[in-house]
């Protein structure tokens, strides 16, 4: 027992005077990493204490004796403030942490009259010690309070503080719980190993307090150990993880990767949001069996209002396809499939054909980094009002063609006649013959009247045609100023 806890302290003041010096003199370091510099301390420095003593060194270094312990005191309230600056991004210590160090002054205070005795008087204790035994040097009473009393205190004090420190995590994990910053996420995982190892280190120094008085050599060895392991798991965790290591700034010291993996997320965050609210656009993700993997409120608003269904996830969405444009869909369906981009134009079936609104589907085959297709994004948008208006469009056309008809053919025969009779007036012979002129005159007078009524129709017609026109823009321009 205790040739392992000699190794484990070895190694755990190796380890940890490494990843002191490291933090010690690493520049620009922020303040929840000065206060892990002290954290890494105390426990290293005990441990150097404890090597000494079992080492039967403590003669060279008399003024040692007691000192570490006394720094126990500090171990609790420094782990707290830790995690506390750690994850509120604190700067600086708050006015009122000054109370934290009242129980590490008044251990202090008690134990400044030995501090202050001389090389010769604390040599002549360490040497009135047979072999300098180490359960006797660290039972040795030098204060006024019994020391089964400060070890008592000092673990109720640890204690307290782990529990204060589990619930400035556990706030600090709720409140921050969906976060996909990275920077956030890794403070919490590294404050999260922390507190397991403080928590660990603190209930095997209790457990250790109840064998000190029937087996003080198996307690010390269980606090031995409770604290090489803190100092070695820590520092192993900081080894593995240089981005704990060096610097404050660890969680910005991301590769071009992790920027870019963030980047991708926050996007596709957006665009999906912005494809959930949308207001003009029902959009379902369906896999290759034509089941529903996603869908937004208006698709889910509309295959209410027609179906009277709930859209759910995993539904056949082939349930949700009227009769009469089922092949229609399901042939563009396969084609999209197939790796086809299609768009096409269907008219829902109503009672009412007058009411029945028209729709542009678009299918896109969605592919992943292997270029397989793993769905069909189906985005359907309600183009009733432009269909319409395509519509009367086309209607307006017609009656225009039938226009240019009129114009082409009706009035092409009066205007003939005209132009005929014209001539034949001309003719000198017809000129004197009074009764066939008064005929002509007569016959080119029908041909103006008839003339002049086409064209009376025609301007009818076009001006019919224009203000029905003008009527269905005011009516659309009306439409879209609302929306």
């Amino acid at each position: 027992m205790t040739t392992i806890s000699i190794y484990s302290n070895i190694l755990a003041l190796v380890l940890g005077v490494l990843i002191f010096a490291i933090l010690l003199f690493r520049k620009g370091k922020s303040f929840a990493f000065k206060l892990l510099t002290v954290n890494i301390f105390i426990p290293t420095f005990f441990i150097a204490y404890s090597i000494i003593l079992k080492a039967g060194w403590l003669h060279y270094v008399p003024h040692l004796f007691k000192v570490p312990v006394t720094l126990i005191l500090l171990f609790g309230p420094l782990g707290y403030i830790l995690i506390r600056a750690l994850l509120n991004n604190e700067q600086s210590f708050k006015k009122s942490d000054w109370l934290h160090a009242i129980p590490f002054l008044l251990y202090f205070i008690e134990l400044v009259p030995f501090f202050l005795h001389s090389t010769e008087y604390k040599l002549r204790i360490i040497n009135t010690i047979v072999n300098q035994d180490i359960i006797q040097l660290i039972g040795y009473e030098v204060g006024v309070i019994p020391n089964k009393i400060h070890a008592i205190i000092i673990q109720l004090s640890n204690f307290g503080y782990v529990i204060a420190t589990l619930y400035v995590y556990r706030k600090n994990k709720l409140s921050q719980n969906d976060t996909e910053d990275i920077e956030t996420k890794n403070k919490l995982a590294f404050a999260q190993i922390i507190v397991a190892i403080k928590f660990l280190n603190t209930f095997i120094a209790m457990f250790a307090i109840l064998f000190y008085n029937s087996l003080p050599g198996v307690g010390l060895f269980i606090m031995n150990m409770s604290l090489s392991t803190f100092v070695i798991t820590l520092a192993v965790l900081m080894l593995v993880n240089p981005d704990y290591l060096y610097g404050d700034e660890y969680s910005l010291i991301l590769s071009n990767n992790q920027k870019l993996i963030i980047s991708k997320k926050a996007l596709i965050k957006s665009n999906l949001l912005a494809m959930t609210n949308s207001t003009s656009e029902a959009s379902v993700f369906l896999n290759t069996n034509c089941q529903v993997l996603y869908y937004n409120m208006l698709a889910e608003k509309r295959i209410k209002l027609i179906f009277n269904k709930q859209l759910m996830v995993d539904d056949d969405f082939k349930k949700y396809i009227q009769p009469g444009v089922f092949n229609q869909f399901f042939k563009n369906y396969e084609n999209a499939i197939k790796g086809e981009t299609i768009s096409f134009e269907i008219q829902e079936i109503s009672t009412n054909a007058e009411s029945a609104e028209w729709f542009k589907i678009t299918l896109m085959p969605i592919y992943n980094e292997s270029k397989n297709i793993l769905g069909i994004s189906l985005k359907i948008v309600n183009i009733d009002k432009l269909k319409r208006l395509e519509i009367d469009n086309q209607e307006y056309i017609k009656k225009l063609e039938a226009i240019a008809w009129q114009e082409a053919h009706v009035l092409r025969a009066p205007i003939a006649n005209l132009i005929g009779l014209a001539r034949l007036l001309k003719k000198a012979r017809i000129s004197e013959d009074k009764t066939k002129r008064a005929t002509f005159i007569s016959q080119i007078y029908q041909e103006v009247e008839r003339l002049n009524n086409h064209i009376c129709e025609i301007t009818i017609n076009s001006n019919q045609i224009l203000l029905e026109n003008l009527k269905s823009s005011k009516s659309e321009g009306n439409t879209a100023d609302k929306i």
